[in-house]
């Protein structure tokens, strides 16, 4: 069987590469402008400190990830284009060689499709989803906490020398209208990354096969070949000998001896 290897799908698969690694490039730089700002914590032990260090977490991984995901793409992307570079001049060198036995071959024109392919579009544009984020209305802490009954903060105050107020607003202070938004970056950037996926996902390379070159070379059955696979991938019977069945022997007495 005959591979066919059309080089202009080689060319358009690594320019589909080369274009979803410059995606990821984008959606790096909107990682880092939108969920890699400093969030300071007022209280170490605060709520708003325990997500920041989930929070940071998460960043960490999320930019190792997506710069290991575009330096695969380019490299593969560069692979791609070397061999399509090699198939180039061999079939150059192969040209050339016939060319010196001056022997008459009809040069094959490419086809129209092989010029410009068309085939490796991106599914979906990443670039879509990175827009500025824009979270949920956040209460204000301070007014929460305001509404409380003043008497009731009081007596608490009074009974036990501790003010709640005071305590509580350490406990949840923060710069919480920043923390919404980088959330609803990171729903973006998932949308973004979904994208790119897809596009790489459907991004496949066509092969097709010379059903006479796969005929031509197919070998002939004869009295002594080994099976083989015909065409309706069923196993052609040969003539091999079959192997004798093994039945047990029974016992002989041994040849009675001669006289002498």
């Amino acid at each position: 069987m005959t591979v066919k290897v059309q080089i202009a799908d080689l060319k358009g698969y690594a320019g589909q590469l080369k274009r979803n690694a410059e995606h990821t490039d984008k959606v790096l730089e909107y990682v880092k402008e939108w969920c890699g700002q400093e969030l300071q914590a007022v209280d170490a032990e605060g709520l708003f400190a325990k997500g920041l260090d989930f929070h940071d977490k998460a960043y960490d991984s999320v930019v190792q990830m997506i710069s290991h995901l575009r330096r695969i793409l380019r490299g593969s992307a560069g692979e791609l284009e070397n061999a399509a570079k090699f198939y180039d001049k061999a079939d150059d060198a192969a040209r050339q060689r016939i060319d010196k036995l001056n022997v008459p071959v009809t040069q094959t024109a490419r086809e129209g499709w092989e010029k410009d392919v068309k085939g490796y579009n991106d599914a979906k544009d990443p670039n879509a989803s990175l827009n500025n984020p824009h979270p949920e209305d956040i209460d204000d802490m301070t007014k929460v906490l305001d509404g409380i009954t003043g008497i009731a903060l009081k007596v608490v105050e009074i009974l036990t020398g501790r003010k709640p107020l005071e305590e509580a607003m350490k406990f949840l202070t923060g710069d919480w209208e920043a923390f919404s938004r980088a959330g609803a970056a990171w729903k973006n950037v998932g949308e973004a990354l979904a994208a790119i996926g897809e596009n790489l996902d459907r991004a496949t390379l066509r092969w097709t096969t010379d059903g006479t070159a796969m005929r031509a070379n197919r070998p002939t059955a004869s009295s002594r070949t080994l099976p083989m696979f015909s065409s309706s991938c069923r196993i052609r019977s040969t003539n091999l000998p079959r192997p004798t069945r093994r039945t047990r022997s029974s016992p002989t007495s041994p040849p009675p001896s001669s006289p002498t």
